[in-house]
């Protein structure tokens, strides 16, 4: 779920660069010898104190791919606004629905398609859950990262029914989608966009749009890991971009 490094132009706004734990499945156990787990990626080994049970890496699998029961139109924001595009191989990366016919989904291109790859299409096009093995993520134990194994995802499942819910790493395994975050009063400084980028509703969370180059934005004062909470016009929306 990366997102481009810059969106905002600096200059414009004044000079400022907007920049549960729970029982352990009983698939999610440490892999047999501690000293053959695989080598922790950079990500994990860049925090020099981490403390003990400490996270790196998801602890369930996240995206979901579903096969296609016929191919998918994807439009870039909700409702059908902006131009659509058309997924026509054999597999959808599903994350929550908006409504029973609606659902936010990924481009399995991703970013080799180029912006947009997550958008919003018709929910009568996505099958059954494709299969996905269980894969590594990490966590800090008496002072060594130790490989886990996350649980697999088994083929032919159908998607969820539930609206505003995507899975998380808690310990329920789901989380609320933000679908209209909790704002004040918009902003009269206008900036415009140098690049595109996705709109979410937590810094570095859940995609809840997305905001093409050169559209204005209305910057706020609230900043967090390098992203800022603006109000879009075009879309007459709030949300979360990478500044």
């Amino acid at each position: 779920m990366r997102t481009p490094r810059s969106l905002l132009t600096a200059t414009l706004l004044g000079g400022l660069v907007l920049t549960t734990a729970g029982a352990v499945p009983a698939d999610a156990r440490p892999l047999a010898d501690a000293a053959a787990d695989p080598k922790p990626p950079a990500s994990c080994l860049k925090d020099p104190t981490p403390r003990e049970g400490k996270t790196c890496g998801h602890s369930k699998i996240l995206l979901i791919t579903y096969t296609m029961d016929t191919p998918c139109k994807i439009y870039p924001n909700h409702s059908r606004k902006g131009t659509p595009w058309t997924v026509t191989g054999t597999q959808i990366i599903w994350r929550y629905n908006v409504s029973s016919k609606t659902a936010l989904v990924s481009d399995p291109r991703g970013h080799d398609k180029g912006f947009p790859w997550w958008g919003f299409t018709d929910t009568d096009c996505i099958g059954t859950t494709v299969g996905q093995p269980a894969r590594n993520y990490w966590r800090y134990e008496s002072g060594k990262w130790r490989a886990h194994k996350t649980p697999a995802i088994p083929a032919g499942q159908v998607r969820p029914k539930r609206k505003f819910q995507a899975r998380s790493q808690s310990a329920r395994g789901w989380v609320d989608v933000d679908w209209r975050p909790a704002h004040g009063a918009i902003p009269g400084k206008l900036v415009k966009t140098t690049k595109p980028g996705t709109l979410r509703d937590k810094p570095n969370s859940l995609v809840i749009g997305n905001v093409p180059a050169g559209w204005r934005v209305r910057p706020t004062g609230q900043h967090d890991r390098g992203w800022t909470f603006v109000y879009v016009p075009n879309l007459k929306r709030w949300g979360w971009i990478m500044s």
